[in-house]
């Protein structure tokens, strides 16, 4: 998918920002990141997209149906659905993110996908409408759009976590508060639609469905927590999960709220990978900040990991403020260079990315700057300015005194 934006935020213009499977979003606070990253959110769930591909094409699939043929959706067609569901995600997208309108007054964008027939042949195994329309649905969002289902963990994933119990209470009084006055309201979420989304995920949680990055969530564990594990305890005699942590060699667990800043930051990610991400290579995974209360070390570890799942299929942005992180990254690209050569055993192991895997996105004066060197095969962390100054500072001080002693 390639997206140019117009007028969101910060950002005045971006040309044909290329989404790939593993894409960083860096740059200084206020620079249209997350803006960018969220409307990615919205184009790319089958939720938003479901009512509309119905109102364009319900009659076309009764009507392949009652004749048992073959559906065809033609280039155009799929270019046609394409406009009407971005204008709506444009008119839609202040009251999702929760902001005002004229904020947005003369916001616009545009995608391109790389678009083939997209045909489904008449099977005699599907014996009513209804469950061949979900059929047809799902292949036609599939093949034309690629993902079905976007992730998204915020960057205040964290307090939700601690406080989700309280959220939902908050959302279910407003609602009886709706009920009971009997007044029409359309939204009586507290939070904007990916907040809300994430909540609902939170304590939706089904610990016995394991998707296929199940062991990604015991890596976490594993590398990075090194003495304990997450815990949920799905509702018996209660009405919400219970997430906690589980101490190595000790029975009783620990409430979220009393482990550590790292534990609750990872927590969400380590529930997705296990309970959530079902099929890697139809679902995308948007992280804002992923390097919060992460030491260095752990940022580089927790790159890896995202790297073996993009690998495994998994779509994914990371939207940093780190350079730590593109260090990390850049150093799995340097690791793909030179796979065919014989390598000592920890570089061995080291996880490989291809570069035309990576898209690296700079934000900075007002647009969105591709900082991926096609010659090398690696990110230019020479472009990051805003984050090259305290060393620039330190080299100005430090040659003074080395010219003014003796």
């Amino acid at each position: 998918m390639r997206i140019t934006v117009n007028n969101l935020a910060k950002i005045k213009e971006a040309q044909d920002i290329e989404i790939k499977d593993f894409n960083i979003f860096i740059g200084k606070n206020g620079t249209g990141k997350t803006y960018f990253a969220k409307l990615i959110y919205f184009l790319n769930n089958f939720s938003y997209k479901i009512e509309i591909f119905k109102k364009l094409f319900n009659k076309k699939m009764k009507e392949a149906f009652d004749k048992k043929q073959t559906i065809v959706f033609t280039i155009e067609e799929q270019e046609e659905f394409s406009k009407k569901f971005n204008n709506y995600i444009k008119i839609q997208y202040p009251e999702f993110i929760g902001s005002q309108n004229k904020i947005f007054d003369s916001f616009s964008f545009t995608t391109k996908y790389n678009y083939e027939q997209i045909e489904m042949q008449y099977s005699t195994k599907i014996d009513n409408l209804t469950d061949y329309s979900i059929n047809v649905e799902y292949k036609f969002l599939i093949e034309g759009f690629k993902i079905n289902t976007t992730h998204y963990l915020p960057a205040a994933r964290a307090n939700y976590m601690i406080t989700y119990k309280h959220l939902f209470e908050s959302q279910f009084n407003s609602f009886r508060d709706v009920l009971l006055k009997k007044k029409k309201k359309d939204n009586i979420s507290i939070l904007p639609e990916i907040e809300n989304n994430f909540l609902k995920d939170i304590y939706q949680v089904d610990t016995k469905n394991h998707g296929e990055l199940s062991s990604l969530g015991t890596k976490i564990e594993k590398n990075i927590f090194k003495n304990g594990k997450l815990s949920i305890r799905n509702p018996q005699t209660q009405d919400l999960p219970t997430y906690e942590y589980k101490l190595q060699n000790i029975k009783q667990n620990i409430n979220l709220v009393s482990a550590s800043s790292s534990i609750t930051e990872l927590s969400p990610l380590i529930m997705y990978f296990r309970h959530k991400i079902v099929y890697a290579t139809s679902e995308m995974l948007i992280i804002d900040e992923p390097e919060l209360s992460l030491h260095p070390d752990a940022q580089a570890s927790l790159v890896e990991i995202m790297i073996e799942a993009v690998n495994k299929g998994l779509k994914i942005i990371l939207v940093t403020h780190s350079p730590y992180i593109i260090e990390a990254l850049n150093n799995h690209l340097q690791r793909a260079k030179i796979d065919r050569v014989d390598l000592p055993k920890k570089i061995k192991e080291f996880e490989p990315i291809s570069s035309d895997k990576v898209g690296a996105y700079l934000f900075e004066d007002e647009t969105i700057k591709d900082i991926l060197d096609n010659e090398t095969g690696l990110i230019d962390d020479k472009l990051l300015h805003s984050f090259n100054k305290i060393n620039d500072i330190y080299d100005v001080m430090r040659d003074i005194e080395w010219e003014h002693s003796d």
